[in-house]
């Protein structure tokens, strides 16, 4: 059965006929929620996982078995309650051995199968993930799932970590209390997930509300999101007030769509990083930085559709790190341009192409930026419109099961988009968009369908067609226009 959240149609409509489909300057926020082990960590007989609703003091879904191999390395600033370091081997003559091999690894190799040259620091048995420069595999490079100090994955921490659901290497472990936090939607326990599960053939859109266990304000920066298979979206706000905890049907979108919240980002990958695709924070993004309040809410909104035979698991981690005040100099914001509500109205075996605009009024860089669409639309593109004329590509997607994020960035690589090949891509460098510029964005829905379609939060029934977009300096998207 597929549920429609009736309540997010009529309110984008009415934003869109106020003329503010694009909301206002609207914070980006992160969240927190510190994990523990539990007691089969201490020496207890090894149980069945237990996983936390995300309330304070909750702990996260880890095991650690009994006799943990002892760490090899330090990482550059271990956490409290990590293993202790040791020292690498030596060579003769008790002079430290060689660091560095001559060969390099796949990302992909499991880490407890590293040799002793190539291990960062000893993963099996940490209750959190470390942060810090040193990879765990200092013989591969970094790599935002695999191989990254900051998202410690929980099957390579705890080798008995299992569920009965798909998507186990998902899960990551929380930084530590002193250094960030962890913010998770889940089951107390993995025996009895009661409404965390949704069954096979079910779609459905609802908010689920928890407090982030953080018991002073922090600002931040960096950020890590995961979720498991069958999310299609993940949206966070953090309410002004709180509401009630756990699973609602309707919630505050932010302002970006008429709430009252302030936006804190989202994933359509079942991985998203800040920064993304690299372990350090690029030099022109190091000053940005948001305030999380003690104990902020976060509202998650998340859109699942079960396409297997067999039941999955609605569970999402987000790692929040912390950052010192004293070096944000610059605040992160984001936006939403939504396309005409109406214009998703499409009739069956009908094939359009939908243009927005907005207009820039004073400079700003871009971030960050991703698009949001369902199953008909085959290309979300993006691009810029000079105030000379010159048109720059700067953002495409085709395949609405796997939507990227991409940043703009001196160290971001992204790949170059293909229209021909349909290959996603986007502009690669730091990108400003100046006053009398124009952001453009365009959907391509092919409604190949025996029933009309509508804008709705259904994959097959429901359309839509949203860009998305971090940016630092004045709003550059405050209103959407068609185009064409």
């Amino acid at each position: 059965m597929f549920e429609v959240d009736q309540w997010k149609r009529i309110a984008v409509l009415a934003v869109w006929t106020l003329g503010t489909a694009c909301g206002g300057d609207d914070n980006q926020a992160a969240g927190d929620g510190q994990t523990q082990l539990p007691p089969s960590a201490a020496g207890a007989p090894a149980s069945a996982p237990t996983a936390p609703v995300g309330m304070s003091g909750a702990t996260t879904p880890v095991t650690s078995p009994p006799g943990s191999a002892a760490p090899t390395a330090t990482p550059s600033n271990p956490a409290p309650g990590n293993p202790a370091p040791t020292t690498p081997s030596s060579g003769a003559g008790g002079t430290p051995a060689p660091a560095t091999p001559t060969a390099m690894l796949d990302p992909a190799t499991p880490l407890k199968d590293l040799p002793a040259q190539c291990r960062g620091f000893e993963v099996r048995g940490l209750k959190s993930s470390p942060g810090g420069s040193t990879l765990p595999n200092t013989c591969a490079p970094f790599d935002g799932k695999l191989n990254n100090p900051y998202a410690i994955r929980c099957v390579d921490a705890d080798p008995n970590y299992h569920t009965q659901f798909a998507g186990d290497e998902f899960c990551i472990l929380p930084p530590p209390e002193e250094l960030g936090t962890q913010v998770r939607v889940g089951p107390e326990s993995y025996d009895n997930p009661g409404m965390f599960v949704l069954a096979a053939g079910d779609e459905t859109t609802a908010f689920f509300n928890v407090d982030a266990p953080n018991a002073t304000a922090h600002y931040y920066y960096r950020a890590n999101w995961r979720m498991r298979p069958g999310g299609h979206h993940l949206l966070i706000s953090l309410p002004p007030r709180d509401l009630t905890d756990g699973w609602t049907a309707g919630g505050d979108m932010g302002s970006e769509f008429g709430g009252s919240a302030k936006s804190f980002g989202g994933s359509q990958r079942p991985v998203v990083d800040r920064p993304q695709g690299t372990l350090d924070i690029p030099a022109e993004n190091q000053g940005l930085g948001q305030q999380l309040p003690a104990h902020q809410q976060f509202s998650f909104n998340v859109h699942h559709i079960n396409v297997s035979d067999v039941p999955i698991l609605r569970e999402v981690w987000v790692n929040v790190w912390y950052t010192d005040e004293k070096d944000v100099t610059a605040p992160m914001n984001t936006f939403a341009a939504t396309g005409n509500p109406g214009d998703m109205a499409i009739p069956a075996g009908r094939a359009v192409k939908l243009e927005y605009k907005c207009a820039v009024a004073a400079d700003t860089r871009l971030i960050s930026m991703y698009g949001h669409y369902h199953a008909h639309n085959e290309r979300f593109g993006a691009w810029l419109v000079r105030a000379g004329s010159e048109r720059v590509s700067i953002y495409e997607s085709f395949n609405w099961e796997d939507i990227p994020v991409y940043q703009f960035d001196t160290q971001s690589k992204n790949p170059a988009p293909d229209l021909l090949g349909k290959t996603d891509g986007a502009f690669s460098g730091t990108l400003m968009v100046k006053a009398g510029d124009e952001i453009h964005f365009q959907c391509e829905i092919n409604n190949d369908s025996n029933a009309a379609l509508s804008f709705a939060n259904e994959t097959f029934t429901g359309e839509m067609c949203i860009l998305f977009a971090a940016y630092t300096g004045s709003n550059p998207c405050m209103r959407v226009q068609r185009a064409n």
